[in-house]
């Protein structure tokens, strides 16, 4: 069938895309899929030993003596008893569905070489492993079905997490919303109607993660058959003179004035790891939580989510395969199963200056399901995070516990106390800090938050399952601390700034007309910096910025935390430098690396000490001392801790615009200095 459309259809100037099939998935137990399963076991594991020992078969004399003896792991049929055997199923399983695609693949080839083919997927559906489909697959699509107005307050961030996944698959690129209802889904539990603005507001949600479609499953309602009254553009009597067809009407405008958005690329600086083999290891295993479906890790990655989503930072939803050098920042809930090499890939991005976020369960089992032995997190990842996880609490759901933060956490704005619940991992910390300690049972007084430095950059454990309150809070101070909410956004130029720098720097764009100006600060401009800082030509940079040196009286380059590509792409160009550090010894232990890097390039460098707490002041004063004769840097600033810095940022309105309290004048302060003028000291109280 393929071939035969391929070759009617396949030169058409309308055909611009092939879609295969629909909604891949199922499994199939028949006598020809268990032998193609042995023959898949075969070339993975080569004898029988080899396979037995992987699946540690002898616990409970499961080993098998012939290859015959081997099937599926379904219920009634195979083996449940071998987790490995039914990872290895799913792969199995999955690895027939890629290979079925590619096989209808190859059939259009033949007649419309040059046509991109596509698949429609299901979001997180996990009866695949969706990132075995990104080679075959040329262009993502997934089809989009939210049970809108249900009451459940996550439902827009689970949504704007499935869109990121979808479009992580293929890095860079666009995806396609394949499906999606204008109105009711009749197959849902409800079926209710999209409200006025609903549809407008799902559909832009999609084209803003990413999608260069807003497509519908189904343009006519059909008369027969399963979904006769699910949601379409037209209804049954053929009018458009319905509320929904206006609302597609309406989309279809909004769209139209977007189209400057087509083909162009989602910029993100933070991962957040969701693997479907980890998903399905967790879902297999017994112990914690047993009657949590794959032991809350869904719900653990939509809290992780929530606080980027809600701060309108863009991130990547991405399986262990990744490649993480283009982020700033890594959460990595419950990461179980470690395979892929993700164990070497996550300590590389830590040593170049990435910070990482894991939790409990980390590191607890290798790609074939077996444990580690030596101690965990595994695969050097117990040096990555600085501790030893040793034993794990599961709590009934009337159990609970608390996170108390000790006075010198340096996480300021968080509240001292929060509680815990469902999951206490027990650790032995080696290089790590401890931030927050357990208030009860008796691990109480036991690290429950941790932070260490590795290399360049540093990593964050959260020991126990929290509530959504902690990870708003402690998210919000990485994303304020590591700069994650982007500056456009931050300033209120997010519809200004479009250009990068790398546009003028590849003549795409002249500089005056790249650099857009603050609506209300008149004389700020603002350049942005591209995606990728990889590979970037340091000269052309440099001569970037001597043409600016015409045009404006002062420049900074907003360096990102850490001394990776950004760091020594702002060295490599400034004259001066301002090094920002908060008073805790992490922090200042940071600073005196960024100062040794920067001695060795740029003479004039000054000292900003961040977010001072009056509170503390008494004490600080040597530490700020002991921090200038440290480094050998001369002050030139201290701004006090001050929540309006965080709101304003939030609001996308300058703090010098919004008050003259707190921090505002330290900045003004700050500024006066930076022009030669001789100021005091702010009284910080």
């Amino acid at each position: 069938m393929n071939s035969a459309l391929a070759q009617r259809f396949g030169k058409h100037p309308a055909v611009v895309l092939w879609h295969i099939s629909n909604e891949y998935g199922g499994e199939c137990h028949c006598e020809l899929c268990q032998a193609a399963f042995r023959e898949w076991l075969k070339k993975k594991y080569g004898t029988l030993e080899n396979l037995n020992h992987t699946y540690w078969s002898s616990f409970w004399s499961h080993s098998y003596s012939s290859w015959d003896q081997i099937t599926s792991s379904i219920e009634g049929i195979g083996e449940t008893a071998h987790h490995n055997l039914i990872l290895d199923w799913k792969r199995f399983t999955t690895d027939q569905a890629v290979d079925f695609m590619q096989a209808e693949k190859d059939a259009l080839r033949t007649f419309s070489p040059e046509v991109p083919v596509t698949t429609n997927m299901m979001g997180f559906y996990d009866g695949l492993n969706y990132g075995k489909f990104r080679e075959v697959c040329d262009v993502i699509s997934w089809d989009n079905y939210p049970n809108w107005h249900n009451g459940q307050e996550s439902l827009p961030a689970y949504i704007a997490m499935a869109h990121d996944w979808m479009r992580a698959l293929k890095p860079g690129e666009p995806f396609l919303m394949m499906e999606s209802s204008p109105s009711a889904t009749n197959w849902q539990p409800v079926a209710r109607l999209r409200r006025p603005g609903m549809h407008e507001l799902a559909s832009l949600q999609a084209v803003a993660h990413g999608s260069d479609s807003v497509q519908y499953f189904q343009w006519r309602k059909g008369r027969g058959g399963a979904e006769k009254f699910h949601g379409a553009v037209v209804d049954h009597d053929g009018s458009a003179d319905h509320r929904v067809f206006r609302d597609v009407a309406r989309v279809g405008e909004r769209l139209h004035a977007l189209t400057d958005t087509v083909r162009t690329v989602f910029p993100a600086r933070v991962a957040v790891i969701h693997d479907v083999e980890n998903r399905w290891a967790l879902g297999e295993m017994k112990g914690l939580h047993n009657t949590q479906y794959q032991k809350g890790f869904m719900e653990d990655l939509l809290a992780m989510y929530r606080p980027f989503f809600d701060q309108g930072v863009n991130v990547d939803v991405v399986d262990e395969e990744a490649d993480f050098t283009l982020y700033k920042l890594v959460v990595a809930p419950m990461l179980y199963l470690l395979r892929a090499g993700i164990a070497e890939k996550l300590s590389r991005f830590v040593e170049n200056g990435g910070v990482l976020v894991g939790t409990y369960w980390t590191g607890v089992v290798d790609e074939n399901d077996l444990c580690f032995l030596g101690g965990t997190p595994g695969q050097g990842l117990d040096a990555v995070f600085g501790l030893e996880q040793t034993e794990i609490d599961a709590l009934y759901p009337h159990d609970k516990n608390s996170l108390r933060l000790l006075p010198d956490s340096g996480l300021h704005g968080l509240a001292r106390e929060y509680q815990t619940g469902d999951l206490c991992q027990l650790v032995r910390v080696t290089t790590a800090r401890t931030l927050a300690e357990y208030g009860a049972e008796f691990y109480a007084g036991t690290p429950a938050l941790t932070v260490n430095s590795f290399g360049n950059g540093r990593t964050y454990y959260i020991a126990c399952r929290t509530g959504q309150d902690f990870l708003n809070d402690f998210l919000g101070v990485l994303i304020r601390d590591l700069g994650l909410r982007n500056l456009d956004i931050a300033l209120g130029m997010s519809d200004r700034a479009v250009m990068d720098f790398s546009d003028v720097m590849e003549h795409r764009c002249p500089l005056l007309t790249a650099a857009a100006e603050h609506p209300k600060i008149r004389g700020l401009f603002l350049l942005t910096a591209p995606l990728s800082l990889i590979n970037l030509d340091l000269k052309g940079f440099r001569d970037v910025i001597d043409e600016a040196r015409d045009y404006y009286d002062f420049i900074f380059l907003d360096s990102p935390a850490g001394l990776g590509d950004g760091f020594q792409l702002a060295m490599y160009a400034a004259d001066r430098a301002i090094v920002v550090s908060a008073t805790e010894p992490a922090a200042l232990r940071d600073a005196q690396r960024a100062v040794t890097k920067l001695m060795g390039q740029i003479e004039d460098i000054h000292l900003v000490v961040n977010r001072v707490e009056p509170r503390m002041i008494g004490k600080l004063r040597t530490t700020i001392d002991v921090a200038m004769d440290t480094a050998g840097l001369p002050l030139l600033g201290m701004v006090p801790e001050d929540p309006q810095v965080t709101l304003a940022a939030a609001q996308s309105v300058p703090l010098v615009l919004k008050t003259y309290k707190g921090a505002a004048p330290a900045y003004l302060n700050i500024a006066k200095r930076l022009l030669g003028q001789r100021v005091p000291l702010l009284h910080i109280r």
